[in-house]
């Protein structure tokens, strides 16, 4: 969201900073946790299939975000794609939280 609303290019870089800071947290918590929770049988192909959809996700990124690029610029574009991500953030969190209290 702070790359679509960017004025000038240090908005942009601070709008780097931050997603670049959120994946580097993010991502090592994620293969963690992965490998944690599988059976060690599997946790190969787990983590390979991490490393699968990232690389797939980068591949098909500029394929995606073409068209709305095309409609109505870049800044949308962005706009989209953090709408995206909140969206299934929420989901996710309110999946995560649904299954917490079915537990008790």
């Amino acid at each position: 969201m702070i790359v679509s609303s960017a004025t000038g290019y240090a908005q942009v870089i601070v709008a780097m900073v931050v997603a670049g800071t959120g994946m580097g947290f993010n991502y090592p918590n994620l293969v963690g946790w992965l490998i944690e929770s599988t059976d060690p049988v599997v946790r190969g192909r787990v983590v390979g299939g991490v490393a699968t959809f990232a690389f797939t996700g980068q591949f098909c990124s500029p394929i995606i975000a073409r068209p709305f690029i095309e409609r109505a610029g870049l800044g949308f574009a962005f706009e989209v794609a953090a709408t995206a991500v909140l969206c299934g953030a929420g989901l996710f969190a309110s999946t995560a939280l649904y299954r917490r209290i079915k537990r008790r």
